[in-house]
């Protein structure tokens, strides 16, 4: 890669012609806000020597104007805090224009951080997909499960609770709330017959295909 020398700011000075209508740069920043013809006179006198000094600390033609046009927003709006005994305008208007560019470069990595966070989407392997997708499935077999169980009768529900909460089998949870082994399962075919029918139970799960009949048989409660 080719050494690039970064000129000092008086080096980006360009000759221009002078006449009796030239007003100095310090009385030109007093009125840049508010007279157009000063802005337009420090604007040709400067632009060639910013756009050089840009040129060299910025990546592509977009961010050159990018920084250009941002530098000399700066100076119309700010110009009136420019101090002689701070340094040279020439040298305050470059250190704008520095700044500018180190905006322009700080905006750039964030985008290309933000750009490989994306990109790092892209990279989950078969067994992260795989798993995100059980995740969701989960996710919804749980609503729907919730859904079907907030729709059961009182006895439905208190008959599974004492099987989860005391992992009682279907004829002792049944002897628990006081009613028969056949009653239970009978609620249990209901619950698991509602629950199919809202998808909740995957291939495998649950009780066959055979034992759940499109209309449970009624039995005692």
């Amino acid at each position: 890669m080719a050494h690039v020398t970064l000129l000092r700011p008086a080096d980006y000075i360009t000759n221009v012609a002078f006449d009796d209508t030239t007003v100095p740069d310090t009385e030109l920043l007093c009125r840049l806000r508010c007279d157009k013809a000063a802005f337009e006179q420090f604007y040709r006198f400067h632009i060639v020597g910013v756009t050089r000094f840009l040129a060299q600390r910025c990546a592509t033609p977009e961010d050159l104007a990018d920084a250009t046009s941002a530098t000399f927003l700066c100076v119309m709006l700010s110009g009136r805090t420019y101090n002689p005994k701070a340094g040279s305008v020439v040298n305050w208007l470059f250190s704008i224009a520095a700044n500018e560019a180190r905006r322009v470069q700080r905006k750039n990595l964030r985008q290309d951080a933000l750009a490989k966070r994306i990109r790092a989407s892209t990279l989950l392997n078969a067994d992260h997909t795989e798993r995100l997708a059980e995740i969701i499935d989960a996710e919804q077999e749980a609503a729907k499960l919730h859904l079907v169980i907030s729709g059961a009768s009182a006895g439905e529900q208190e008959l599974l609770r004492q099987m989860v909460d005391y992992d009682l089998s279907t004829a002792e949870a049944a002897r628990a709330i006081g009613i028969s082994s056949s009653a239970g399962r009978v609620r249990l075919s209901r619950l698991r017959s509602r629950l199919v029918h809202a998808g909740g139970d995957r291939p495998g799960q649950g009780a066959p295909a055979s034992q759940h009949p499109s209309r449970p048989v009624e039995g005692p409660r």
